[in-house]
């Protein structure tokens, strides 16, 4: 497991962004814990960064921008959109996701707004700064 988020409490919910997401090169990883997909938003960017720019997926990175002040058209290099993922079993899943995700990216806890206009905290991979 990743030593920064080795004692991170994780939330059991997972945002995500890039090759893990449905219709993405590597959404079979996820394929196993199915489970219901629901649109949202975080604050934050994309970069051409880690190893999913190769695969055409940017790596995200936080802002410290409130997610709640912020949309698509007004800050439109501001806002990542992904999708949620709260399977029941993913709590037994975050040393797979940790392995597969690699050196590249670390898991952050976050706030996401959700289509619902809701908010939560959830886990999102972000890409480290090279």
């Amino acid at each position: 497991m990743n030593q920064a988020t080795e004692s991170m409490a994780r939330p059991n919910a997972l945002f995500v962004y890039g090759t893990l997401a449905p219709g993405q090169v590597n959404a079979h990883v996820l394929a196993l814990l199915s489970e219901a997909w629901t649109e949202a938003q975080i604050s934050g960017s994309l970069n051409d960064a880690g190893w999913g720019a190769a695969h055409g997926c940017q790596g995200a990175r936080l802002t410290d921008n409130d997610i709640d002040n912020m949309t698509a058209d007004s800050h439109p290099t501001s806002v990542v959109n992904g999708v949620l993922f709260e399977p029941e079993d993913l709590a037994d899943f975050w040393r797979k996701l940790d392995d597969f995700e690699g050196i590249d990216y670390r898991a952050e806890v976050t706030t996401v707004r959700l289509v619902t206009g809701e908010y939560r905290r959830y886990v999102v991979y972000t890409v480290l700064a090279k």
